[in-house]
């Protein structure tokens, strides 16, 4: 039983080490420098590569708390096309991998993918989110929703 116990601390000890490292221990570690275009509000960062495929745009990216004392959760993204005097001519929705993101494991991946309707001269991310102390319980109160806001 001893033996037992010490083996289970040891291989938790090693996943604790390995959550020190970022994401590498789930295949993927998130670099900020990956990605062409970002956004910041007081409490997300959205990354994201936007490519363009056929009659498609395509953005792949990431979202993480803007710090790590805050965790989030219910995020929904849009991706939009503009034209160039700056109106939405497209759009379409997505959300990360995860419904909650905090520490350890703080990023989570997304991809939406937007037909084009032709016109598009630029493309970004808005979207709304709630935020929350890490270690706290989380709700949906209307202090705690934000908004990424178009420009």
């Amino acid at each position: 039983m001893k033996k037992l116990v010490v083996t289970a601390l040891l291989v938790l000890a090693a996943a604790i080490a390995g959550c020190a490292g970022g994401n590498d221990i789930l295949g993927q570690d998130y670099k900020p420098g990956d990605y062409s275009f970002h956004k910041n509000t007081n409490y997300i960062k959205v990354r994201w590569n936007l490519k363009i495929i056929g009659k498609h745009a395509l953005a792949d990216g990431y979202v993480e708390p803007f710090n790590h004392d805050d965790g989030l959760h219910t995020v929904k993204l849009e991706l939009v096309g503009l034209n160039k005097e700056g109106k939405v001519i497209s759009s379409a929705t997505g959300t990360p991998k995860d419904e909650y993101i905090m520490p350890p494991f703080d990023e989570s991946p997304f991809d939406i993918s937007l037909p084009l309707k032709g016109g598009e001269e630029y493309f970004t991310i808005r979207g709304s989110y709630y935020h929350f102390p890490a270690g706290k319980n989380s709700d949906f109160s209307r202090d705690k929703l934000d908004y990424i806001p178009l420009e």
